[in-house]
Order: C-alpha cells, then sequence, then structure tokens
C-alpha cells in the first residue's frame, strides 16, 4: 500500500511535470513565432531602405549627370559670348546692339549659375539622405543579424 501511494506521488509529480514542460514549450513556441514575425518585418523594413537608397543614388547620379551638362552648357555660353563680342567688337556702330546681346548673355549665365548652385545644393542634400539611409540600412541589417 505504501508503495502504491508513493508510486502514485511520483506519477502525479511526474504528471506535473510534464504539464509544466508542455507549458513551457508553448511559451517558447509562442516566443520563436513572435521573433519570426519581428523578423520578416525587419526584413521589409531593410527591403524598403535599399529600395529607398538606390532611388536616392539614382537621383544623385542624374543630379550630377544634369549639374555636369549645365556646366558644359556654361562653357559653351561663355565661348559663344566671347566669339560675339570679338565678333562685334570687329563692327563698329553697333555698340548697343553688342551691349544688348551681352546684356542677355550674361542674364543667361547667371540663370545657369544659379541653377548649378540650386542642383548642386539638392545634390548634397541627397547626399546626405543617403548616407542616413546606409546607415539606417547598416543597423537594421546588424539588427537582422542578431
Amino acid at each position: 500500500m505504501a508503495q502504491q501511494s508513493a508510486g502514485g506521488r511520483d506519477t502525479r509529480f511526474l504528471r506535473d511535470e510534464i504539464r509544466q514542460l508542455e507549458k513551457q514549450l508553448e511559451q517558447k513556441d509562442r516566443e520563436l513565432e513572435d521573433m519570426e514575425k519581428e523578423l520578416e518585418k525587419e526584413k521589409k523594413v531593410n527591403e524598403q531602405l535599399a529600395l529607398r537608397n538606390e532611388e536616392a543614388e539614382n537621383e544623385n547620379s542624374k543630379l550630377r549627370r544634369e549639374n555636369e551638362q549645365l556646366r558644359q552648357d556654361i562653357i559653351d555660353y561663355q565661348k559663344q559670348i566671347d566669339s560675339q563680342k570679338e565678333s562685334l567688337l570687329s563692327r563698329r556702330g553697333e555698340d548697343s546692339d553688342y551691349r544688348s546681346q551681352l546684356s542677355k548673355k550674361n542674364y543667361e549665365l547667371v540663370q545657369y549659375l544659379d541653377e548649378i548652385q540650386t542642383l548642386t545644393e539638392a545634390n548634397e542634400k541627397i547626399e546626405v539622405q543617403n548616407q542616413e539611409m546606409r546607415k539606417n540600412l547598416e543597423e537594421s541589417y546588424r539588427k537582422w543579424k542578431r
């Protein structure tokens, strides 16, 4: 009888222990699911950041090309101005026409310089944003690797 009673207590103890372990297992399963969901969210954020980074780099490249084209246009305009200046100077009596054209070209030159300045500033802002996105992407990646 004493053995049966001790055996019953052992069985109860083991059943309680099994229930306890099953509860712990369920808790760990839920934690694992939560972690997997969080990992998926991080992956999506990383993908979005990578896309934004690529878009910013493309925009940056586009602005650089545009900026370079504008610089070349200025050089071309300056050559035209110089060429026209020489030909206009060789003509006498057309002084006012020369001044008008020169004034117009100088005005265009100022406009192009302003546009270059604006594009350069936009380029710098995009580069700063690009650096921030790279930093965020690296931080996200480090979090994800953990």
